[in-house]
């Protein structure tokens, strides 16, 4: 988790600098831009994934294991 962290603080920091980028986007496209998304995403993690969808049931309980089931309740579409 420890590089994906590292990852979110690199995406806002380089987005920050590119003033071609809207300075309201979220942590999603922080993250989303350099290739950070997917079963271990902070946002994902802490329920603020704007595209949950894309992320399978399979791949979540695969990577986390017994923990995949507090990630369900964070989303409505793994209901």
């Amino acid at each position: 988790m420890k590089a994906y962290h590292a990852l979110e603080v690199f995406g806002a920091t380089v987005n920050d600098l590119d003033d071609r980028l809207p300075k309201s986007r979220g942590r999603c496209f922080d993250i989303g831009i350099w290739g950070g998304c997917g079963v271990n995403c902070p946002a994902f993690l802490d329920g603020e994934c704007e595209e949950p969808q894309e992320i399978s049931k399979e791949e979540l309980i695969e990577e986390h294991g017994e923990e995949a089931k507090d990630i369900f309740e964070l989303y409505e579409c793994f209901k």
